[in-house]
Formats: structure tokens, C-alpha cells, sequence
């Protein structure tokens, strides 16, 4: 109701979802993608015959909001019919 007033308050909350979303996926699935990364670098290096490069590190530790939802759906098996909210309501058009 508030958001009727000021118009701000819409995107302040839109932000304040998106962060809550992040933080309960790296809650969820974190280690899991970290796992899953840190065995396809050190395969890919063992079939290479070298050792793990530092960049490849980086990548391993810092997964992106982006790669956590990716991992979400295709790894955890998310369809939409599995969304409550699109169950009730039907999922939103593309």
C-alpha cells in the first residue's frame, strides 16, 4: 500500500527479494555447486596433466547468483509446475 505513495518503495523491495532469493539459493545449493565445480576443474586439469590454475580457483569459490539458479533448474529438477504459485495461478506467458 505504501508503494501507492512512493514509487521507490516498489524497487527497494524488489531488491530486498532478489537478495533474500540469493542468499536461501547459496544456502541451498552453495556447496553443492562448489562440489560439482571444484570435480569438473580438477578433472579437467588431471586430463590436461597439470596442475589446478589460480583462475580456475576463483571460479570454483565464487558461484554467480546466475549459476545458482542455473544449478537450481538443472540440477534440482525445478519445473514450473513445480511452483506453487504458477499451479494456482498458471505460469506467466514468455
Amino acid at each position: 500500500m505504501l508503494a501507492w505513495l512512493d514509487f521507490d518503495l516498489i524497487k527497494a523491495g524488489e531488491l530486498v527479494d532478489l537478495t533474500a532469493l540469493e542468499l536461501a539459493l547459496n544456502d541451498r545449493y552453495g556447496d553443492k555447486e562448489l562440489l560439482r565445480r571444484r570435480r569438473f576443474v580438477t578433472e579437467k586439469a588431471k586430463q590436461e596433466a597439470r596442475l589446478v590454475r589460480k583462475g580456475e580457483k576463483w571460479w570454483v569459490e565464487n558461484a554467480t547468483f546466475a549459476d545458482l539458479l542455473k544449478h537450481m533448474v538443472e540440477h534440482d529438477g525445478l519445473t514450473d509446475s513445480q511452483v506453487p504459485m504458477n499451479r494456482r495461478c498458471g505460469p506467466h506467458p514468455a
